[in-house]
C-alpha cells in the first residue's frame, strides 16, 4: 500500500516506539483496513491468480510492521 493509502499511518509509529502496543495496534489497523474494501480487492486479487502474495515493508523491525498486522487481518478473514 502506498504512503497515502495506509489504514493507520500514526499507529505505525506507536509500535516502532513501544512493540508491546503490537494488539491495540493490530486491532485499529484491521478497523482501518474494514474500510478500505478496494484495497483489499487489490491484495486479494494476486492471491486469487497466483495462490500467494508478497507483502513488503521498510521498517527496522521483523516482527512488528504493517505488512505482519496486513497478514494476520488476511489470515482472520481467510478463516470460515
Amino acid at each position: 500500500m502506498a504512503g497515502g493509502d495506509q489504514p493507520f499511518p500514526r499507529a505505525a509509529e506507536m509500535v516502532r516506539a513501544r512493540p508491546q502496543k503490537w494488539a491495540a495496534f493490530k486491532k485499529k489497523y484491521a478497523r482501518g483496513l474494514e474500510s478500505k474494501k478496494g484495497l483489499l480487492q487489490q491484495v486479494r486479487q494476486p492471491e486469487k491468480q497466483h495462490g500467494t502474495v508478497t507483502l513488503l515493508y521498510s521498517a527496522k523491525d521483523e516482527e512488528y510492521n504493517q505488512a505482519a498486522a496486513l497478514r494476520c487481518f488476511l489470515r482472520k478473514k481467510r478463516r470460515p
